[in-house]
C-alpha cells in the first residue's frame, strides 16, 4: 500500500512539476510502477537468501523424523525378535519330557511307532477305532502295552470296551520328537511327512 502510494504521490508531483510530460501517461504509469518494482527486487532478493536456510531447516526436521521413525521400527522389531526368541526356547521341563519320549520311541519298532503316531493324530480310539489302522492285533496290543508302561498311553473305560489316548502332559513332546519344528511346514495332519 505504501509503495502504491509513493508511486502514485511522485508520479503526480513529477507531473505538476514537470518533471514528467504532462501529455504522456506512460511515463506516470512507470514512476508509479518503481516502488513496486524496488519492492519485488528486494523480496527476491530476501527470499533467495533465506531459501537455503528455510530449506536446511526443512531438511533437518525431515531427516529427524525419518530418524524417529527407523528407531521406533527398530525398537518393535526388537521387541518382537525377543517375544520370538522367548517362545522357540524350550521350558527345561518340556525338553526333558522330549528326550524322554524319544528314549521310550527308540524301543518301538517302525510299526509300533506308527500305531502311536496314529493315536496323536485321532486324539483317542478305542479297539474298533485301531481297526482302521490296518496293523495287526498284535503289533498294536504291543505298542499300546509298552507306551501303557512307559506313561505315555493312557487307558480308561468307553462303553463295554477299553480307550487309549497319549498322556495329556506328553502329547506336545511326542509331536515335537515325532515333528521336529523344522518339518512342520511340511507335516499333513492326516500323518506323516507329505510326499511319504
Amino acid at each position: 500500500m505504501l509503495g502504491c502510494g509513493a508511486g502514485v504521490a511522485a508520479a503526480l508531483v513529477g507531473r505538476s512539476v514537470g518533471w514528467i510530460p504532462k501529455s504522456d501517461i506512460w511515463w506516470t504509469i512507470g514512476v508509479a510502477l518503481v516502488p513496486y518494482a524496488a519492492i519485488a527486487v528486494v523480496v527476491i532478493v530476501i527470499n533467495a537468501i533465506r531459501s537455503p536456510v528455510n530449506l536446511e531447516k526443512e531438511r533437518d526436521l525431515a531427516h529427524a523424523g525419518e530418524i524417529s521413525a527407523a528407531r521406533g521400527a527398530v525398537q518393535r522389531l526388537e521387541a518382537e525378535n525377543k517375544t520370538f526368541k522367548r517362545a522357540l526356547t524350550k521350558h527345561p521341563e518340556d525338553a526333558y519330557k522330549e528326550e524322554e519320549v524319544r528314549g521310550w520311541l527308540a524301543q518301538f519298532t517302525a510299526d509300533e511307532t506308527e500305531v502311536i503316531r496314529w493315536l496323536l493324530h485321532h486324539g483317542e480310539a478305542d479297539d474298533y477305532d485301531f481297526r482302521a489302522l490296518g496293523m495287526s492285533v498284535g503289533i498294536r496290543g504291543a505298542a499300546l502295552n509298552k507306551a501303557i508302561q512307559m506313561g505315555l498311553v493312557k487307558t480308561f473305560p468307553r462303553g463295554t470296551g477299553t480307550a487309549h489316548k497319549i498322556t495329556e502332559g506328553y502329547r506336545n513332546a511326542l509331536r515335537e520328537v515325532l515333528y521336529p519344528r523344522a518339518d512342520i511346514a511340511t507335516t499333513s495332519i492326516v500323518g506323516g511327512l507329505i510326499g511319504e
